[in-house]
């Protein structure tokens, strides 16, 4: 549904073959490009999404907040190392650092 309504934006401006890379890139140009009538559409879009979204029921904090809670609760059910790993890495860069900044 979303989708199909910002390809409306990018209408005469990416062929009707263009590959899914060649309309993203038609996208991604015509909202950087500052044209003011496209982001009035993109608002527009924006509006009749929540509006649809509201209409079936469905709530935008509740999916974050569910997101949320699953990915936690792979994370306990996984046992991976990986995230305590990385954060060791960052904080002892940092503090490695921090204390080579201070013996100069």
């Amino acid at each position: 549904m979303a989708v199909n309504a910002l390809e409306g934006l990018i209408q005469g401006k990416a062929a009707p073959e263009a590959t899914a890379a060649d309309k993203q890139k038609a996208l991604e140009n015509t909202l950087l490009g500052g044209d003011p009538q496209a982001l009035v559409q993109l608002r527009q879009i924006e509006a009749d999404f929540t509006v649809k979204m509201e209409q079936l029921g469905i709530d935008k904090t509740k999916l974050i907040y569910e997101d949320i809670a699953n990915a936690r609760a792979r994370e306990v059910a996984v046992k991976d190392s990986t995230p305590r790993e990385l954060a060791f890495l960052i904080i002892g860069g940092f503090l490695a650092a921090s204390i080579a900044r201070s013996l100069r």
